[in-house]
């Protein structure tokens, strides 16, 4: 190879140029194997580099699917958040409908309670009333016999 840089440099004279020749034509071989050697090297570290390129490729590709289902799952567990609180709201509304409800109930129960004791007393004047009616006819009956009675001694007399 030195013999090759002083030949372009021009520095060689004939001689010298038919020596590196021949050194040359001995050296093709093994150059020739070495640069077969080389390019074998290169051709196994290609295919390594692809075989790494496609494992890197599958673990990135198994590394978005396992985000993707973590995603899924935290969206999962998101919605189930929200449906655990809509469940306490719904929880909440009812305890405070059934609260109101009772309220009413019970209010509804003070009126008719009030009802019945006001009908009940109201029942009780009317008897109070029919016992008067029946109280006034009797002295209306008197007060008309005694007047019948006391005509008929006028008459008499």
């Amino acid at each position: 190879m030195a013999g090759f840089m002083k030949n372009l440099m021009g520095l060689k004279t004939g001689k010298e140029k038919e020596e590196i020749k021949d050194t040359d034509k001995e050296n093709s071989p093994k150059v020739s194997q070495k640069i077969e050697g080389l390019m074998a090297n290169i051709e196994e570290k290609k295919k390594e580099i692809q075989d790494s390129e496609s494992a890197l490729q599958a673990r990135v590709e198994a590394k978005r699917k396992e985000m993707e289902e973590l995603e899924v799952a935290l969206k999962e567990t998101q919605w189930q958040e929200k449906l655990e609180s809509v469940d306490k709201e719904l929880a909440h509304f009812y305890r405070e409908g059934r609260k109101k409800e009772d309220e009413i109930n019970r209010a509804i129960n003070k009126v008719f309670n009030k009802t019945a004791e006001d009908v009940k007393n109201i029942n009780s004047i009317f008897k109070s009333l029919e016992e008067l009616k029946k109280k006034i006819s009797g002295i209306e009956n008197q007060l008309i016999r005694s007047d019948d009675t006391h005509g008929s001694n006028m008459k008499q007399a």
